[in-house]
């Protein structure tokens, strides 16, 4: 029998497919068109969207990471399935806490506005900090059982 505890864990790597699983494929769509967003004005200033708009090589490394976004929130649902993907959990709180730090620095840098760059970051940091309580709580409960 599987305790409710248990089965409520999967829940917070279907949760954390969201945010990117959502936005990824948007960003890519926009990205392919070379359109601006029309609610762009609510996430980056003007100049760094035009940028974008302007540069190949900066729609490239957009398209790359918008990319890789995708695949992580499919990795996330995948995870919610199989919870015993441990490696892809961990790297995934690794990837978290290290997409959470470049939102931040591209705030502080006025890449990106206060929605993005601190909302982002936190966000990316909760669920970082809910993937490694989970493996702590794995641990200790590996341990009793031993």
């Amino acid at each position: 029998v599987r305790s409710p505890r248990r089965s409520r864990l999967p829940m917070r790597y279907a949760f954390a497919f969201f945010p990117w699983g959502v936005l990824a494929p948007l960003n890519l769509v926009k990205l392919l068109l070379n359109k601006v967003s029309p609610t762009a004005h609510f996430w980056v200033p003007k100049e760094t969207e035009q940028c974008q708009a302007a540069c190949g090589i900066a729609r490239m490394w957009a398209t790359l990471f918008w990319s890789m976004q995708f695949v992580w929130a499919i990795a996330y649902l995948y995870v919610a399935t199989n919870p015993d993907q441990v490696g892809l959990i961990y790297f995934g709180a690794a990837t978290k806490l290290i997409v959470g730090a470049l939102l931040l620095n591209a705030y502080a840098a006025g890449v990106v506005l206060w929605p993005i760059g601190l909302g982002g970051a936190m966000l990316e940091w909760l669920f970082a900090m809910l993937f490694l309580m989970d493996m702590r709580s794995r641990r200790a409960t590996q341990k009793r059982t031993c």
